[in-house]
């Protein structure tokens, strides 16, 4: 084999590993646009002001059981990452050693939901800070309350996209709204970085390929 057919193999098998895998994590980012800023503004974790750049970030494994197994017109499902970005500010929402972060898959008879919460320490507490993107649909719009990847706003009759905290003593409250822009399945690092390295080797190949050409 010459080094140019070897360089070939190298880009073609730097393509193969980054193809879809059954990987069952998946991470996901949403992506907006602050469109109103409400209450007590100290109170929230992050500042805002309309029009600032906002983004939910989080993740999920995608063979994660149901945490209410009992209760079959809700599934809850734990989430492993959330972190929320306002302006080029990032709150890590949920972490290995505090906070908490859950998918909540919620069929009634008003309405189906796909959410995905997380709160700063706890969501059990009566002050909390919230960060959630949730989507209203009309009944009887999912077969069950299994794990299905986040349904996006197409068809929903209710979008939340934001923060919210409150507090009880002395009550008051702060939300943050936002717009949402786009929802995204971002790749796996370890498929992005094949890709990227099957596609330098690939370049450098045709680049050899031109050069051999050129010396005849």
């Amino acid at each position: 084999m010459n080094a140019r057919s070897a360089v070939l193999a190298l880009g073609a098998l730097g393509l193969l590993c980054a193809a879809p895998a059954s990987a069952a994590l998946r991470v996901y980012r949403a992506l907006g646009t602050v469109s109103g800023v409400n209450g007590d503004v100290s109170l929230l974790p992050l500042a805002a002001e309309p029009g600032d750049d906002f983004t939910i970030e989080f993740s999920y494994d995608d063979a994660a059981t149901d945490l209410v197994p009992a209760i079959p017109e809700i599934g809850g499902y734990p989430v492993l990452t959330y972190a929320v970005t306002v302006a080029g500010t990032t709150v890590d929402y949920a972490t290995a050693l505090e906070g908490e972060a859950f998918i909540n898959i919620q069929l009634s008879g008003t309405f189906d939901l796909w959410g995905v919460s997380a709160c700063l320490v706890t969501c059990a507490s009566e002050d909390y800070d919230e960060a959630r993107l949730n989507f209203y649909f009309d009944a009887d719009t999912f077969a069950s309350d299994a794990l299905v990847p986040p349904p996006g706003p197409i068809g929903a009759e209710n979008v939340q996209f934001g923060l919210f905290s409150s507090r009880q003593d002395p009550a008051s409250e702060a939300s943050v709204d936002a717009t949402l822009e786009s929802l995204t399945l971002v790749p796996e690092p370890g498929a992005a970085l094949s890709l990227a390295a099957g596609a330098l080797v690939l370049g450098a190949a045709r680049s050899a390929g031109r050069r051999a050409r050129a010396l005849r």
